[in-house]
């Protein structure tokens, strides 16, 4: 791979410039995108990520739940009526994929991990329908891109920041959508209170919060960080209007202290003091919100 330094921007076509402390981060000074040069390893072993993935699932539970209702709630103000078609890409165990069908849409996933889907499927009752997830990545696992085949809904939970190419998926999520369709993309925002945190603390040599925000050492780490504006930016490149936002809660004190220490490369005097700090800094964290949700519409 050449420098990144000649790569463009992914929102602006600007150079990015490396950041001297942190040998994999880069920032765009133009229009302040953040990205990374991590290397995802979605196929390797689960025993070698730093994560222990089902202590996480369960820890953000509570959290995404709450997110997720609220994004199904604007979805069917957006997108009138029962049985439309969503596409949730990148839709791990298929918690969104529930959701979603209880609020009257008709569901379809797609995650490329083979782990997860191969895990989802084995825990299916006997005499249940499985959940229909299909195991590959956005948009090529897609069976068909015909008319007939097009999605209402197509949503990115906390997927789009660990994809290479995000104009590219934009693009292609434009054709895959019908006339009036919906794309919802929700993004940890670097404007966010914990992402300047972590960028303070590491200017100060302290550099596992900003380690952990990018899921440095995980199977996906984060190849980007996005402001709202730059993610806009791109969709109105390909056609959308952005049509409604919502700032999603980061974190809640349920579950909080498993998420941390789900982490196995976290030592405990580091997750204790996160959690103190995450408490500590609850008011800055509504007023700052780390997750964002956009709505843009073909």
């Amino acid at each position: 791979m050449p420098p990144l330094t000649t790569i463009p921007c992914p929102v602006c076509s600007n150079p990015l410039t490396p950041i001297p402390r942190r040998p994999w981060l880069f920032r765009c000074s133009a229009c302040r995108h953040w990205a990374s040069t991590l290397a995802p390893a979605i196929d390797s072993l689960a025993d070698k990520d730093a994560l222990d993935q089902s202590s996480m699932t369960a820890a953000l539970e509570p959290l995404r739940r709450a997110n997720y209702a609220r994004i199904l709630e604007r979805l069917a103000r957006l997108v009138p009526g029962h049985n439309k078609k969503l596409l949730d890409v990148g839709c791990s165990s298929g918690l969104f994929l529930d959701l979603a069908q209880a609020h009257g849409f008709h569901p379809m996933g797609l995650e490329p991990d083979a782990t997860i889907v191969h895990r989802v499927r084995a825990a299916t009752p006997p005499g249940t329908p499985p959940k229909n997830i299909l195991q590959g990545y956005f948009p090529d696992a897609l069976p068909n891109t015909s008319p007939a085949d097009r999605f209402d809904i197509i949503t990115f939970n906390d997927v789009l920041e660990h994809i290479p190419n995000p104009r590219h998926i934009l693009h292609a999520c434009h054709a895959l959508l019908n006339p009036g369709g919906i794309l919802m993309i929700n993004i940890p925002n670097s404007q966010g209170f914990l992402f300047r945190t972590a960028n303070l603390l590491d200017r100060a040599g302290l550099h596992k919060p900003l380690d952990r925000l990018w899921q440095v050492g995980f199977r996906s780490p984060h190849l980007h960080y996005f402001r709202p504006a730059g993610l806009a930016r791109i969709a109105a490149e390909q056609q959308f209007k952005q049509v409604a936002s919502l700032s999603l809660h980061t974190v809640r004190i349920r579950g909080l202290w498993n998420r941390l220490t789900a982490d196995k490369s976290a030592s405990r005097p580091f997750s204790a003091a996160a959690y103190l700090g995450v408490l500590a800094t609850t008011p800055l964290l509504r007023a700052l919100p780390d997750i964002t949700a956009l709505f843009f519409q073909k």
